[in-house]
């Protein structure tokens, strides 16, 4: 008798020791829950402001290479600007030293019949 009173307080102690280590780890269990939220959180932040810094720098790089191209279209322009001109420029003045030759062989012509006389 004394054998069974003693068997059932340790089981009531051992119902007592595995309820407070159940509690215990449910605790455990919930603050490890709640620190995985924060840190999920945390990342989740932390993704979107990466995402954001990347997005920036794609704007960012997209603008620069249109500047880039406006310059370079510009420059190309300019330089075909200026090799018309200098064609223009060139035909310009070929065109005045032939009329300046024709001028100068019309002369001689005038001058070739006056001579043949003397």
């Amino acid at each position: 008798s004394r054998r069974g009173s003693r068997g059932g307080s340790v089981l009531d102690h051992m119902d007592e020791y595995e309820a407070g280590i159940m509690s215990a780890r449910e605790a455990v269990h919930r603050t490890q829950c709640q620190q995985c939220d924060v840190d999920a959180a945390a990342e989740a932040q932390a993704g979107k402001r990466r995402r954001a810094e990347q997005r920036q720098q794609a704007e960012e790089d997209a603008r620069r290479a249109e500047q880039e191209r406006i310059a370079r279209e510009a420059e190309e322009a300019r330089l075909a600007a200026e090799r018309e001109r200098k064609e223009e420029e060139d035909m310009r003045r070929a065109a005045e030293e032939e009329k300046r030759r024709q001028g100068e062989m019309a002369a001689r012509d005038a001058e070739a019949p006056r001579a043949a006389r003397f």
